[in-house]
């Protein structure tokens, strides 16, 4: 979106897998903490590794969550709100809709953002 003029209006946008393209960290609520869950390996093997989020934007992010359960996985994606934040920069009015599927067995999830002047 770089370079293309601000003030456009978008009336409809179809994209299809977008939100998933983009890189996400794996946060893990545990004991009252918000960690970070990443790979590492032991012996021979891979393992899960939990360690304090080092990016002050993440911890940002996840404690916004209001997460009250306790041993919980999520996703946040710092690269999505870009996107978003970006895209609605540009726009004077409309709407921008994100849907995702996860399988036909697994509830639908439907983001939405949205920006009107």
């Amino acid at each position: 979106m770089a370079g293309q003029p601000a003030g456009r209006d978008l009336r409809h946008g179809d994209r299809n897998e977008v939100l998933d393209a983009l890189p996400v960290h794996l946060l893990h609520w545990l004991e009252g903490n918000i960690l970070e869950r990443g790979v590492c390996s032991k012996g021979d093997a891979f393992v899960w590794q939990d360690r304090l989020p080092e990016n002050p934007e993440l911890l940002e992010a996840a404690q916004k969550l209001s997460i009250v359960a306790d041993d919980y996985l999520s996703e946040v994606s710092l690269a999505a709100r870009g996107l978003i934040t970006s895209l609605c920069e540009r726009m004077d009015r409309g709407a921008l809709l994100f849907i995702d599927y996860v399988s036909a067995r697994a509830s639908i999830t439907i983001r939405s953002a949205h920006a009107a002047r």
